[in-house]
């Protein structure tokens, strides 16, 4: 495993240039997996392979999606809420571009502003309409994520909707220009060794001569200015179950303090804190936690310099395993993680020549891009 200590370098962050964008992604999911699995991590998302002929649903993931849909509507009218109606209808379309669709945003949003109807009514219809967008099915074999159970829950999360927040805009007289709601983030974290420094466990330096530029993707849900004005990073978050387990999650979330760096970069404003929302899918009928939560987290600057211990660690480990996946390490505690096999288990207990096998002939091709908009983190 890799053993940089990033004391002994100098780190920058920047958005990816054209000419960079060449260089392999790098983001959570993948960073998260080489922690879980360094073979898995290769494999699944080095060399993008799943075992299977990959036409099976991931309905926890698509249920993510389809909310995504409707957390980005219902900000899009606290946009406008907020006095920025233009920038309101020109991310409509840039959020909802398919067979018109943002035209309804647009009247949703509009109708609200001339009419009675007030905020509540254009909530709702715009979390409903979300789902819509989105053309989730049900799975008769799934009766916990269903669109009756995902409707009932964003009406929920319209009820109470924060709307005290504003929501981050880049350029007050540019339509055009990035708001705070479903940034798609591709920046570049520039890393060099400090002049003297070597790294005594490595025969060459893991940095190069030059320095290492990572690409690290991901997106922004939300970015908000709270009733004290400090910037805020708002990440929604679905569920099957809220529960004390689930809220300590994000006391040390690295996703968390990797978003609140980036958004600091977008932004070019100090952010040290984050709120995740936290939605149940379906909603809870008797529990001792709610169905609907909202979760605060503070990162600090020695919180921020851990993230980037384990970043560049995790990118090198990466690394190491998509160079030469079916030599990488297995972590065999998680071969039944979350209380069901790996789907990568024939693989790892086969011996090593029908691993090459499988590997190169019985594996199918399904890439993972958090920046595609079929992707909810």
């Amino acid at each position: 495993m890799a053993q940089i200590n990033v004391a002994d370098t100098i780190i920058a962050i920047r958005k990816t240039r054209d000419d960079e964008k060449h260089l392999p992604i790098i983001d959570n999911t993948r960073l998260t997996a080489v922690n879980t699995c360094p073979r898995w991590a290769g494999v699944r998302y080095g060399h993008n392979k799943i075992m299977g002929s990959g036409t099976s649903r991931a309905l926890a993931l698509e249920v993510g999606t389809a909310l995504h849909h409707s957390f980005g509507a219902i900000r899009l009218h606290q946009l406008a809420r907020n006095g920025y109606v233009d920038h309101a209808m020109h991310h409509a379309r840039r959020l909802f571009p398919r067979d018109g669709a943002y035209e309804e945003v647009r009247s949703i949003i509009n109708t609200a502003r001339s009419t009675n109807e007030g905020d509540l009514t254009a909530l709702r219809e715009l979390g409903l309409f979300g789902i819509e967008y989105s053309r989730y099915e049900d799975d008769e074999k799934d009766k916990k994520r269903t669109r009756v159970n995902m409707e009932e829950a964003i009406i929920k999360y319209a009820n109470r909707y924060n709307l005290s927040n504003r929501i981050w805009v880049s350029k007050q007289d540019k339509p055009e220009a990035t708001v705070g709601i479903e940034i798609p983030f591709d920046v570049i974290i520039d890393i060099r060794a400090r002049p003297g420094v070597s790294f005594p466990n490595y025969t060459t330096s893991p940095l190069g001569d030059e320095g290492k530029q990572i690409r690290f993707v991901g997106r922004l849900d939300g970015l908000v200015f709270d009733s004290g004005d400090n910037l805020l990073l708002e990440e929604n978050k679905t569920t099957a179950q809220i529960n004390a387990t689930w809220i300590t999650q994000w006391e040390m979330s690295h996703q968390l303090t990797g978003y609140i760096v980036v958004a600091r970069q977008f932004a070019m404003l100090s952010c040290e804190a984050a709120e995740v929302i936290g939605l149940a899918i379906p909603q809870p009928k008797t529990s001792p936690y709610d169905g609907l939560v909202r979760v605060p987290a503070t990162r600090s600057a020695s919180r921020v310099n851990q993230w980037l211990q384990w970043f560049v660690n995790s990118v090198l480990d990466f690394e190491d395993a998509t160079a030469a996946p079916l030599e990488a390490a297995t972590f065999t505690h998680s071969c039944t993680r979350y209380f069901r096999e790996c789907s990568m288990l024939p693989l790892c207990a086969s011996d090593r020549e029908e691993q090459e096998d499988i590997f190169n002939n019985q594996m199918t091709i399904q890439e993972w891009n958090p920046l595609s908009e079929d992707v909810a983190e």
